[in-house]
C-alpha cells in the first residue's frame, strides 16, 4: 500500500522550490524589461545624437560654402534648405581634408623637433649652462617617433602642392609645423602627468569621501590639453595662409568644383564666352551647343544654376548658367 501520511517537512521544500522558481522567473522577466527599456533609451539617445551631429554638419558645411562663395566673389541666388545633404557632404569633405592636412604638418613637426630642435637645444644647453638646461627640461619637448614618418610624405606632398599656387606657403607651413610640434609637446607632456596622477590615485583605497591628491592638478592639465588641441586645430588656418586652397580642395572632393573641364553651352551664353576657347574640330558637339575648353566650374550641383569661370586675358569672366543650358565634361586625369 501507498503511504499517504505526508509530513509537512516533505511538502515544504517542494512548495519553497516552486515559490523560488516563480520568484526567479519574475526576476528574470523584470531584468528583461529593464534591458529592453535600456535598449530603447540607448537607441533614443543615439538617434538624438545623430540628429544633432547632422544639424551641426549642415551648419559647418553652410559656413564653408559661404567662405568659398566669398573667395570666388559670387554667391548662387537659388540655394535652398533642400541642399542640406550636400552641405553635410561639404562638411565631411572639409573635415577629411583638414585632418589629413593637420596630420601631415604635425608629423613633419615631430620629425623636425625630434631630430633637429631637441638635439640642438641640448647642445646649446651644454654650452649655456644649468639655467638654460632647466628651461629646456621644463619644456619637455616630444621625442622623435617612427609612427610619424609615414605621414611625413603626406605633409611634404601637401606643402609642395599648395606652394605651386602660393610660393609663400613654402616658407609659412614649415614654421607652422614647428609651432604645431610645440603644442603637440604640451599636449603629450600634460597627458603623461595625468597618467602619473591617475596611477597614483588607483593605488589608494577607494573612499568617496576621501580627497584624491592631484585632482586640481589633473583638471588643470586637462584644460591645458584642450588649449593645445584648440591651438593645433586653429594654427594652420591662422598662420598657414592656405584656408582658401583648402576650401577649393574640399569643393573638388565634393565634386562641386571641377577644374580644367570642357563645357557645352547654348545661346545666349555661348556668345558671351571668348571665341578663343572654342574647341576646334570637335565632331561630337550636340546640336545647338558650342564646346569651350579651359573652363572651371566654380559651383555645380547646388540650386538650379551652375557658375562657370572662363579665362579672359589676365582676368576671367563668371557666368551663372541654368542647368538645362549647360553640359559639363570632366577631362580624364
Amino acid at each position: 500500500m501507498i503511504d499517504l501520511n505526508l509530513k509537512v517537512s516533505d511538502v515544504k521544500p517542494a512548495t519553497e522550490r516552486a515559490a523560488a522558481g516563480d520568484s526567479s522567473d519574475g526576476h528574470n522577466r523584470r531584468l528583461d524589461s529593464v534591458n529592453f527599456l535600456s535598449l530603447i533609451q540607448n537607441f533614443d539617445s543615439f538617434m538624438k545624437a545623430a540628429v544633432g551631429i547632422g544639424k551641426i554638419s549642415i551648419v559647418i558645411g553652410l559656413l564653408m560654402f559661404v567662405f568659398y562663395s566669398l573667395r570666388i566673389d559670387h554667391f548662387p541666388s537659388d540655394i535652398s534648405l533642400g541642399d542640406g545633404v550636400l552641405f553635410s557632404v561639404i562638411a565631411g569633405c572639409f573635415g577629411l581634408v583638414y585632418i589629413m592636412f593637420i596630420a601631415g604638418l604635425v608629423s613633419i613637426g615631430i620629425v623636425i623637433g625630434g631630430l633637429v630642435i631637441r638635439p640642438g637645444l641640448a647642445l646649446i644647453g651644454k654650452v649655456a649652462g644649468k639655467s638654460f638646461r632647466k628651461v629646456i627640461g621644463k619644456l619637455n619637448l616630444a621625442p622623435f617617433s617612427w609612427v610619424a614618418v609615414p605621414y611625413v610624405l603626406l605633409g611634404v606632398i601637401i606643402i609642395y602642392g599648395l606652394s605651386l599656387k602660393q610660393v609663400e606657403v613654402f616658407w609659412n607651413l614649415p614654421l607652422v609645423c614647428v609651432g604645431l610640434y610645440l603644442f603637440y609637446s604640451i599636449y603629450r607632456s600634460a597627458g603623461e602627468e595625468i597618467k602619473q596622477i591617475e596611477t597614483a590615485s588607483a593605488k589608494l583605497v577607494l573612499d568617496p569621501t576621501a580627497r584624491i591628491p592631484g585632482r586640481e592638478a589633473r583638471d588643470s592639465l586637462k584644460k591645458r590639453q584642450r588649449i593645445a588641441i584648440g591651438a593645433i586645430i586653429a594654427l594652420p588656418l591662422l598662420g598657414g595662409g592656405v584656408f582658401g586652397q583648402l576650401l577649393e580642395g574640399t569643393m573638388r572632393l565634393a565634386n562641386i568644383r571641377v577644374e580644367n573641364c570642357v563645357v557645352y553651352l547654348k545661346e545666349p551664353y555661348s556668345s558671351l564666352v571668348p571665341k578663343s576657347l572654342i574647341v576646334a574640330n570637335n565632331k561630337q558637339v550636340p546640336k545647338d551647343y558650342v564646346a569651350f575648353d579651359k573652363s572651371t566650374v566654380l559651383v555645380g550641383g547646388l540650386g538650379k544654376t551652375t557658375i562657370v569661370s572662363f579665362p579672359d586675358g589676365h582676368s576671367g569672366i563668371k557666368l551663372e548658367i541654368p542647368k538645362d543650358q549647360i553640359i559639363i565634361v570632366s577631362k580624364s586625369k
